[in-house]
């Protein structure tokens, strides 16, 4: 709500937001759904039986598409938090720990 500007007061502290698990848990969803939808467009004779899934190689086309968009999406909105956020914190996630200034050396 915070970050949507709905409500002011910040949200609490916490390793991972609601916000971030419901973004995380879509993405592996979507994963599986991409590669529900990209077997039966790579094989849809072979993987006849699971084209009804997607409801059929058309539609699995069409969602695999629309899948795309939404990783893409994902990926543009990350970037916009992180740039929001600052650049120490994007470091953080490339190289997996964070550097603090040292306030004691002065």
């Amino acid at each position: 709500m915070h970050d949507l500007y709905i409500r002011r007061k910040p949200a609490p502290v916490v390793k991972y937001k609601v916000a971030q698990q419901i973004a995380y848990t879509m993405i592996i969803n979507m994963g599986i759904c991409s590669l529900v939808t990209g077997l039966v467009m790579y094989k849809p004779i072979q993987f006849s039986r699971l084209s009804w899934m997607p409801g059929g190689y058309e539609a699995a086309r069409l969602e695999h598409i629309i899948l795309t968009i939404g990783y893409c999406l994902f990926f543009v909105i990350h970037i916009l938090q992180v740039i929001c956020v600052g650049w120490n914190n994007f470091w953080g996630m490339v190289t997996g720990f964070t550097v603090e200034k040292d306030e004691t050396k002065s």
